[in-house]
């Protein structure tokens, strides 16, 4: 006899790391979800401001939080210790600087109900601490796939995400899956995994999950060559999935080529320290260009930097810094 989503245990997962100022918002968010029947699972991964205060205080005001001290030892491993520990049927996890929509659980519950699947998912609405939130309000929809369709979904970018937050998942997915510890982009080499474990999977476009764009994070973070681990993540999809159809082989390489374009856009004009990965990521580039060209299924805003990637390359790398700027200074004045 199937057991209704809504009577089952939810594990929600947030890892912890130097977020006193945003922490009691995001732990108020979980703690108002109309879907009661959930255990809060904080991770404190070696915070050295009041996090693991905030964190403990919780425990006495709500007998659902539980906290995990650990030596720092990055996301991927707090996420997989939250995994671990879990009693869930059903695991979501939340960013410690997010917050999320009063019937965020609920509403991605009665998804997996509606659709009997494996993974619901919504859409996140960007805000800043300095600034508003920014709403955009839309026509809601819902979007069932197979797991390989939402393979190919994610890797063009359309309607699914590669992060690990603003999802519910099936616990049983993650028997054999865990995040890859020390790397970063962990998001990208694991998502995919858990979609293509999947029979049924359902996204909305309503937005249930609020994500802080931090403007540090946007403008000023320095290129160091661990962010190459958003191409070789994109590698590793395109190895695992490329040869299953020819559709996820398109989809893959159009993955391949927006990553290696991101990467682009990071690196700093005329670095000898990185020369090295600047000639990777521009033959990556030669290489998948003419394909994602002439892929019809990829965005167009994909096919028309890989024509521009024809005339100048340079030109290329300098109009994606100025992308970003404008990106950061939009998101900074609404």
């Amino acid at each position: 006899m199937m057991i209704a989503v809504e009577q089952c245990l939810i594990s929600v997962i947030v890892p912890v790391f130097n977020v006193e100022s945003q922490l009691g918002r995001c732990i108020d968010s979980i703690l108002v979800q109309t879907y009661r029947n959930f255990e809060l699972i904080l991770i404190d991964d070696g915070s050295t401001d009041r996090s693991p205060q905030i964190c403990d205080n919780f425990t006495g005001r709500d007998k659902r939080v539980k906290v995990i001290h650990i030596p720092n030892g990055g996301l991927s491993k707090a996420r997989n210790l939250g995994i671990k520990e879990s009693a869930g049927r059903y695991l979501t996890f939340v960013d410690s600087d997010d917050y999320l929509a009063d019937d965020y659980l609920s509403f991605l519950a009665a998804l997996l109900k509606k659709y009997n699947t494996d993974i619901a998912g919504c859409q996140h609405q960007p805000f800043s601490d300095e600034r508003k939130e920014l709403r955009c309000i839309g026509k809601a929809k819902e979007y069932v796939f197979s797991g390989q369709e939402a393979v190919a979904d994610l890797c063009y970018k359309k309607h699914i995400t590669c992060s690990a937050w603003g999802k519910l998942y099936k616990k049983e997915l993650f028997e054999t899956i865990r995040y890859p510890e020390g790397r970063l982009y962990e998001d990208i080499g694991t998502t995919y995994r858990l979609y293509m474990q999947s029979q049924r999977v359902v996204q909305s476009n309503e937005r249930k999950y609020f994500y802080n764009q931090r403007m540090g994070s946007i403008m000023n973070s320095a290129f160091s060559g661990k962010k190459m681990d958003r191409v070789y993540m994109a590698e590793k999809i395109y190895r695992e999935v490329g040869g299953i159809s020819r559709e996820l082989e398109l989809a893959a390489v159009s993955r391949m080529l927006i990553s290696n374009m991101i990467v682009l856009r990071e690196l700093p004009y005329g670095s000898v320290e990185f020369q090295k990965e600047e000639h990777m990521v521009k033959n990556n580039i030669k290489k998948y260009r003419k394909t994602v060209l002439l892929d019809k299924k990829a965005k167009k805003l994909y096919r028309l930097v890989a024509a521009l990637s024809y005339l100048n390359m340079r030109l290329l790398q300098r109009l994606g810094h100025l992308y970003k700027i404008l990106s950061g200074y939009i998101m900074k004045e609404l």
